[in-house]
């Protein structure tokens, strides 16, 4: 009666989250659905480049991106798709993915005509001088 309860009168016959979108989808849905998948490990590889701009940021896009490639492979032996709470899981942990590489390309722009901070920046000027030639 449980299974039921979690999937209505049609249950899933096959244990695999690829097959079901081949066979409900036709190729062409499994072909964009795996495109979905590479398009958003690709970003989420993208988004460990940008380690220096945020430690927050960058362990964020490494547990996701452990979290999407962990779903992937799960997808051989579950149907995640056709159970709402992974289903709501997988949605959340793209979206931070996607945001977080926003966040990054957004700062790394900033971070680049951001005049240079720190010990290498040399002296601050004084309001109204002219800054030393170097």
């Amino acid at each position: 009666a449980r299974i039921f309860e979690n999937f209505g009168e049609i249950f899933p016959v096959v244990h695999n989250t690829y097959m079901i979108i081949w066979s409900e989808q036709g190729t062409v849905g499994l072909l964009l659905f795996l495109a979905m998948h590479v398009s958003v490990f690709r970003i989420a590889v993208k988004n460990l480049d940008y380690r220096v701009l945020n430690d927050k940021i960058y362990m964020l896009s490494l547990s996701a991106a452990c979290g999407v490639l962990g779903i992937m492979l799960d997808g051989f032996s579950s149907f995640f798709v056709k159970v709402h709470q992974f289903g709501r899981v997988f949605w959340i942990i793209l979206g931070l993915i996607v945001a977080a590489h926003y966040w990054n390309l957004a700062n790394a722009r900033l971070r680049r005509t951001a005049p240079a901070t720190g010990p290498d920046a040399g002296p601050e000027p004084v309001p109204g001088q002219e800054p030393a030639q170097v």
